[in-house]
C-alpha cells in the first residue's frame, strides 16, 4: 500500500492566487521557491501557495514552472479563461465526474465530492470549496445554481464580526510565544552543516491541524530558517 500523502486542494485565497499569477506574467523565474515567493507572501501563505500550484499542476515537485503555468501566464486576456478552465478540469476531475454538476447537483453533493476524496476539517473544507467555486467562476465553468446559491449562503454564515481588543480584562496577559510540542522543537545546533539535514526531517505541515498548532509550527519553522547559513541539498 502506498504511503505517499495525498495533495490537498487549494485552500488559499483565490484573490491572492490570482495576484501571484499576475506577478509571474511580468517575469517567470526558472524556479518558484522561497527566495522568490517570500518577497510578497508570508510564510503560511507561501506554503499554501506552493501547495496550490502543485495541486493545479502549475509547478513540479522542485517548483519549476510547467507547461500549464507557462500557457496561463502567456495567454492573452481573452484566452485566460479557456486555459484556466482546462487547468480546473484537469485538477478537479473528482468533481466534474458528477453527472449533474452544471445542472441540478446540490451543494451537499459538492461537499461529498471533496469529503470522499480528501480528509478535511470543516474550516479547511470550506476554504477548498471557496477556491474551487471562485476558480470555476473565473474560468467561465457553469456550476449548478443549487451549488452556487448554497455556497454563497454558507460562506456568508461563516463570517464572524471582529472583536475590539479593549474588551480584554485589565491586567490579562497574552501569551505571545505558545510552547512548541516536543515533536516540533528545533534543537540547538553548533555545526551549521546539519541545518539542511534538519530541515529535511522537519514535520510536514498539515492543514488539518488546529490553528494553535499551525501557529506553533510556523514559529518553529521560522526559527529553524533563521539559524542559517544553509546548504541546499541536492537530489
Amino acid at each position: 500500500m502506498s504511503t505517499e500523502k495525498k495533495r490537498l486542494p487549494p485552500y488559499i485565497s483565490y484573490r491572492t492566487f490570482k495576484a501571484f499569477v499576475g506577478r509571474l506574467q511580468q517575469q517567470m523565474p526558472a524556479r518558484i521557491d522561497r527566495s522568490y515567493w517570500s518577497e510578497t507572501l508570508s510564510g503560511s501563505n507561501g506554503i499554501q501557495m506552493m501547495a496550490a500550484m502543485r495541486f493545479l499542476g502549475l509547478v513540479d515537485e522542485l517548483g519549476k514552472p510547467t507547461f500549464y503555468l507557462k500557457q496561463l501566464t502567456g495567454a492573452k486576456s481573452d484566452q485566460q479563461a479557456t486555459v484556466m478552465a482546462d487547468i480546473a478540469r484537469n485538477s478537479y476531475g473528482f468533481v466534474f465526474k458528477l453527472p449533474s454538476y452544471n445542472k441540478d447537483a446540490t451543494y451537499d453533493q459538492l461537499v461529498e465530492c471533496f469529503e470522499g476524496s480528501f480528509q478535511l476539517k470543516a474550516d479547511v473544507l470550506r476554504k477548498c470549496i471557496k477556491f474551487f467555486v471562485s476558480m470555476t467562476t473565473d474560468a467561465g465553468i457553469a456550476l449548478s445554481p443549487f451549488m452556487v446559491k448554497k455556497f454563497r449562503n454558507a460562506n456568508a454564515e461563516t463570517k464572524v464580526p471582529e472583536q475590539k481588543s479593549s474588551s480584554k480584562k485589565a491586567g490579562q496577559k497574552i501569551k505571545q510565544n505558545p510552547e512548541v510540542p516536543e515533536s516540533l522543537k528545533v534543537p540547538e545546533l553548533e555545526n551549521s552543516s546539519w541545518h539542511s539535514k534538519l530541515l529535511m526531517k522537519f514535520p510536514e505541515f498539515d492543514p488539518a491541524w488546529s490553528e494553535d498548532l499551525k501557529n506553533q509550527w510556523f514559529a518553529a519553522f521560522d526559527k529553524l530558517l533563521n539559524r542559517g547559513p544553509w546548504t541546499v541539498p541536492r537530489e
